[in-house]
C-alpha cells in the first residue's frame, strides 16, 4: 500500500550530527550561500548560483588524462579519484560540486551486475527481461534477508528496522568516504550535491539491460505485470532513500534526484506508479533532514510537471523542452525554486551568443519569480537542461558561468 510512515531513531540522529559537525563548516560569503538561500526560498543572494549536470566529465582535458585506462565504476568506487574529479570543474567558478558517481550504483547495491562500455553506455549482465519476472534480484535477497523482510521493503513505507535498504547501501560506503573527502577538500567554499536516480529510470535499465530508445519493455509492466512492477518499485525506492540518507550522513548537503525517464511514460503510469515513490523519498529526507534541500529533475515531464512543483520536493529542476515560464508559474504557486535550463547545444554558440541566450533565461526567470533585493531572479539556480557533452569545451561552459555570474550587475 501506498501510505507513508517514518521511524526516528534520535540516538542514531544525534550521532550522525556530531559525525557531520566535523566536517567544514560553509563560510559566510556569498558565493558559500547562494545555492541554498536559492533552494530555500530565502533569497539573501546577490549573484544567481548556477553548476551545470555532468559538469565533471569527459570535456575536461584534465579529466580524460586522470582517468586514461581506467574503468568507469573504479574511479567511482574509489574514494580519493572520485573527490579529484569531482572538485576538477571548481576552477570554472561553479557554485556547487556534484559527487562524481552514478545512478546505477543502486541496481549494484541490489546484487545486479552492470558494467560501463565506451560508446556503449551502461551493460546489465542480467537485466530483468522477462516482464514480472524479479526473481533473479528478489531470490537472493530472500535468502540473506528472509521473505518477511524483502516483502516488506517493497512497500512505500520507511522503516529501517524491518525493511533491507539499510543494509544494501553498506556495499556502496565508498561515496561515504568519497563525499567526506570532498566536503574537506571544498573547506566550506560551496556545497555538495548527493545524488541518486529516481525509481522508474532506475526500473529502466535494470529491465532493459541497457539505454533503449523509448523503454517500450519497461513500459510493458504496468500493463501485464502491475503488481510486480510496483513490488519492484518499492525494492529500488527503499534502496535509493537508504543510499541518499547515507550521502546525507557522509556530508551531502543539497540532495538531486535524476527522473531522466519520465517522459516516456503516460501522466497516469507516471502518477500512479512513480510519484508516490518520489513522493516518498522526498517526505522522508525533509521529515529526518529539514535543512537539505531536495531536487527533482523531472526530464521531459511536462505531462506531470505541476505535481510535481506540488510534492515535497524544494525544487525541480527542468529539461531544455520544456517552458521555463511555465515551470516558474507552478514554482511560485506553490512556493518551490526552479533550477535549468539552458540547451547544451547553445554552447557551441559564439561567447556574445551564450551570454545573450544566457541574460534571456535569467530575465525571463526573474520575470515571473520576482528578483531578490539585489535584482537577480529568487528561487532560481541556473543550470543546462541536460548533461554537459564530450565534445564541449571548457572555455563555453566558463562563459556560460560567468553570464549568469554577470547578471544583474551594472
Amino acid at each position: 500500500s501506498y501510505s507513508f510512515c517514518t521511524l526516528l531513531d534520535w540516538g542514531e540522529t544525534e550521532k550522525k550530527k556530531k559525525k557531520m559537525s566535523d566536517l567544514p563548516p560553509m563560510r559566510t560569503d556569498d558565493k558559500a550561500a547562494r545555492m541554498l538561500s536559492a533552494l530555500k526560498n530565502e533569497n539573501k543572494h546577490e549573484v544567481v548560483p548556477v553548476w551545470a549536470m555532468r559538469q565533471a566529465g569527459r570535456y575536461l582535458p584534465e579529466y580524460m588524462k586522470f582517468t586514461e585506462g581506467t574503468e568507469f565504476f573504479y574511479n567511482c568506487q574509489t574514494p580519493e579519484r572520485a573527490m579529484e574529479i569531482t572538485v576538477q570543474p571548481v576552477r570554472l567558478d561553479i557554485d556547487a560540486a556534484i559527487l562524481f558517481s552514478d545512478i546505477l550504483i543502486v541496481p549494484q547495491a541490489m546484487g545486479m551486475d552492470v558494467k560501463m562500455c565506451p560508446g556503449k553506455g551502461p551493460q546489465f549482465t542480467a537485466p530483468m527481461s522477462v516482464v514480472g519476472d524479479i526473481s533473479s534480484v528478489v531470490d537472493p535477497l530472500v535468502e540473506k534477508f528472509g521473505e518477511a523482510a524483502v516483502k516488506n521493503s517493497s512497500k512505500l513505507i520507511h522503516d529501517p528496522s524491518s525493511q533491507i535498504g539499510k543494509s544494501l547501501v553498506e556495499s556502496v560506503a565508498y561515496t561515504k568516504t568519497a563525499l567526506n573527502l570532498i566536503r574537506k577538500n571544498l573547506d566550506g567554499k560551496i556545497p555538495l550535491i548527493g545524488f541518486t536516480g529516481a525509481p522508474w529510470t532506475l526500473m529502466c535499465y535494470m529491465t532493459e539491460g541497457s539505454s533503449k530508445p523509448s523503454y517500450a519493455g519497461a513500459r510493458r509492466w504496468f500493463f501485464e505485470a502491475p503488481e510486480k512492477a510496483q513490488e519492484l518499485l518499492g525494492l529500488i525506492t527503499n534502496t535509493c532513500l537508504e543510499v541518499l540518507l547515507q550521502q546525507i550522513e557522509a556530508g551531502a548537503q543539497i540532495i538531486q534526484l535524476f527522473e531522466s525517464h519520465g517522459g516516456e511514460i503516460t501522466p497516469e503510469c507516471f502518477e500512479k506508479y512513480e510519484l508516490p515513490c518520489l513522493e516518498l523519498i522526498a517526505k522522508t529526507i525533509k521529515t529526518l533532514h529539514p535543512e537539505i534541500p531536495v531536487i527533482l529533475f523531472a526530464r521531459n515531464c511536462l505531462h506531470s510537471l505541476e505535481k510535481c512543483f506540488a510534492s515535497s520536493f524544494d525544487a525541480v529542476s527542468i529539461d531544455c523542452n520544456t517552458s521555463l515560464t511555465t515551470a516558474c508559474t507552478f514554482a511560485k504557486k506553490y512556493g518551490k525554486a526552479v533550477q535549468g535550463n539552458l540547451d547544451p547545444c547553445v554552447l557551441y554558440a559564439s561567447p556574445e551568443e551564450i551570454t545573450k541566450v544566457t541574460h534571456a533565461m535569467l530575465a525571463e526567470a526573474a520575470s515571473v519569480m520576482g528578483t531578490t533585493p539585489s535584482g537577480v531572479p529568487a528561487s532560481y539556480v541556473a543550470n543546462l537542461g541536460w548533461g554537459m557533452l564530450p565534445s564541449h569545451k571548457p572555455e563555453s561552459l566558463q562563459t556560460f558561468i560567468d553570464a549568469v555570474h554577470s547578471y544583474g550587475k551594472k
